[in-house]
């Protein structure tokens, strides 16, 4: 009984908050990609390029070169850091799914209307992303170039 009332407050919880949970919980809704609060582990592949579709459609970016990129710079893994990779400016890290580095990050995430832009936030690194694409800055990313140019 008690795992019930558990669970029963999880949900609740979820749910009060507007908690996105992706497959395998298909009664629990994953809402979309403007979501800010999400429990990511649970956020599957499938999620995330269907997140690439909405943001490339909403900034008129090309959804696959969006794909191929993030596959080659993280392999769609949420977490990830590249200390490999020497910048213009000096610093050698880039960050998770999309590969940002922090500046580039914040100011493309900016221009795409991104609100309290947070680079550990998967769904604000894609809409950031698909505004840089849209836009002509495609060529931020090694694998773009090595692949479109």
């Amino acid at each position: 009984m008690r795992i019930l009332s558990t669970i029963a407050l999880l949900v609740t919880y979820l749910l009060t908050f507007n908690v996105a949970i992706a497959e395998p919980y298909p009664w629990l809704e994953f809402r979309d990609c403007s979501e800010t609060t999400y429990v990511e582990e649970l956020v599957t592949r499938q999620d995330l390029e269907r997140c690439v579709e909405d943001m490339a459609a909403k900034f008129s970016a090309n959804a696959h070169q969006m794909k191929v990129t993030i596959n080659g710079e993280s392999s769609w893994r949420k977490r990830v850091v590249n200390d490999q990779e020497q910048h213009a400016d000096g610093s050698t890290s880039s960050y998770h799914l999309c590969q940002f580095h922090p500046d580039t990050f914040m100011w493309m995430a900016t221009e795409a209307g991104v609100e309290n832009p947070n680079i550990e936030n998967m769904y604000h690194q894609i809409q950031a992303m698909a505004w840089g694409f849209a836009n002509g800055h495609a060529r931020h990313w090694t694998v773009w170039r090595d692949n479109f140019e």
